[in-house]
């Protein structure tokens, strides 16, 4: 069978604030310093943060030394640093066939489809994941009038979801939401109308 029309479905998932660094101002418990900084690690068990100044110096403080704000900011820019280097995800196609339909008269057959990703991510730090965002987008195709002109244009579906709590060295399963995707193929011609 020769296909008329072909969709793509290709995603992108990316952790909110892994892409980049964010660049906070940082205030001192008193008040007196402030100091502008990204959070480049934490380490719990001491109550040590990394710093990176702006000029690239690195200092290391005592998460208490920063007012309550900013010493949640810092907790929770450390689990996303440890998900960007201890996250594994795979990536799966989901496809569900919705219908089908054959027209022997015009030799086409239409199969109405949900697409999306199924996607097993694993924890692989010895410290839970929680509070964490996957923002994502759905790359696809469409076209105008399949049977006749080829022209086709790009969509993306933009989507965010709330990933749930995920322990050390646990896997958990989640989904995208669906496009509702139509393949077009022609039939042979012993289906057609006409037909041997």
């Amino acid at each position: 069978m020769k296909k008329i029309m072909f969709t793509q479905l290709f995603a992108i998932l990316l952790l909110s604030s892994l892409s980049q660094a964010e660049w906070r101002e940082f205030t001192s418990v008193d008040g007196s310093k402030k100091v502008r900084a990204e959070v480049r690690g934490y380490d719990e068990a001491s109550g040590m943060v990394a710093l990176r100044l702006e000029g690239n110096r690195a200092i290391n403080a005592p998460v208490s030394a920063f007012i309550e704000e900013d010493q949640a900011f810092i907790k929770k820019a450390a689990v996303t640093l440890l998900a960007g280097r201890n996250l594994w995800i795979e990536f799966l196609d989901e496809e569900t066939e919705v219908s089908e339909k054959r027209n022997p008269t015009n030799g086409y057959r239409t199969v109405k489809k949900k697409s999306g990703y199924k996607m097993e991510m694993r924890n692989n730090s010895t410290a839970p994941f929680e509070g964490l965002t996957a923002d994502y987008q759905i790359f696809y195709a469409s076209y105008s009038n399949p049977s006749k002109d080829r022209t086709k244009s790009d969509k993306v579906k933009f989507a965010s979801m709330d990933l749930p709590v995920m322990q050390p060295r646990e896997e958990v399963i989640i989904e995208t939401e669906s496009i509702n995707l139509t393949e077009i193929t022609k039939l042979p011609l012993s289906e057609c109308k006409g037909g041997s």
